[in-house]
């Protein structure tokens, strides 16, 4: 009976190890900030489930403003996951991580609910860039203490944009 018992505590625990986040470097806020290629408010307008792939789903955002960057784009698809309810982050601003994740071992909250707006902090397109990091933070209103910190940053003096040589 011990030897099963322990055979299952180390399959749980390799199992685990397979599915969590394995993440060694995580930027600071201001690193997060000034690496992104496009910062942009979106909401949350339309989604597609993805064909074979468990809880994926394409989320269609409307960009609603360009905070930083530049794009053509009316919209942006990213996949992840539609809920009823998306928890917003409950850490103080500036945020040095990002919003809690609904699956343990996660780098990344890939949680959206229908109809909310997010600040999404891109690179190459993807929020999923930079692990437990705010770069896709839920935004309650216009004078959201995140999204007020976020547009202070980068119209202050040591904004510097995307760095050119980054990993």
């Amino acid at each position: 009976m011990k030897s099963k018992l322990l055979f299952l505590a180390v399959l749980f625990n390799f199992s685990y190890a397979c599915y969590s986040c394995t993440a060694e470097y995580k930027f600071t806020t201001e690193e997060t900030i000034a690496k992104s290629d496009l910062i942009i408010l979106a909401t949350v307008i339309n989604f597609k489930k993805k064909k074979n792939l468990e809880d994926r789903t394409s989320i269609l955002f409307e960009i609603d403003e360009v905070i930083y960057g530049s794009t053509s784009d009316d919209y942006i698809k990213i996949d992840g996951r539609i809920v009823t309810k998306s928890l917003g982050n409950k850490h103080k601003v500036p945020y040095i991580k990002g919003r809690r994740r609904s699956s343990g071992g996660q780098c990344f909250a890939t949680d959206y609910e229908y109809g909310s707006t997010y600040l999404l902090l891109l690179k190459n397109g993807t929020p999923y860039w930079t692990a437990y990091s705010p770069v896709n933070e839920k935004i309650i209103n216009k004078t959201d203490p995140w999204l007020m910190w976020v547009k202070g940053f980068i119209s202050g003096k040591q904004f510097k944009g995307p760095e050119k040589n980054t990993k």
